[in-house]
């Protein structure tokens, strides 16, 4: 795609009953050493998957075990990650994100945030990333 020229915009579902923390350091380690960090728009590092009325993973076991009565107004069934700290987690990156893009935070900065949030240890990148972003006029 960077040959092409063509800047790509990555979506993910990073928060699931599945999630760990060290599964979630590597999501992020794996942004910045693809370096894609900065393409990623921050939204995409704090979506929570969704189990809608009918979903197959209701048949789970381990997923029944965690869902809480279905939202009609979510139209969802509301879950917890066994390891609390990983809920804990989501909300404080979601609020992270809402907070920096009020204050016009670019990509980069919230993207440190989360990072440190995610407790992932020093930075890999000693440079800042520049954002391969490209404008449309």
């Amino acid at each position: 795609m960077r040959d092409a020229g063509l800047p790509l915009a990555p979506t993910f579902i990073p928060f699931t009953p599945w999630t760990t923390r060290a599964l979630y350091r590597d999501f992020l380690r794996t942004l910045v050493d693809l370096d894609l960090a900065d393409q990623v728009s921050p939204i995409q590092l704090a979506i929570r998957l969704l189990i809608p009325e009918g979903s197959l993973l209701l048949d789970l076991p381990e997923i029944r075990a965690i869902i809480g009565p279905f939202d009609a107004r979510a139209l969802c069934y509301p879950w917890h990650n066994p390891d609390s700290a990983l809920d804990t987690l989501y909300a404080s990156i979601q609020e992270t994100i809402k907070r920096e893009e009020r204050h016009r935070a670019t990509r980069t900065q919230i993207f440190r945030k989360i990072w440190d949030l995610a407790q992932a240890g020093k930075f890999p990148v000693d440079v800042p990333m520049v954002s391969r972003r490209r404008s449309l006029t």
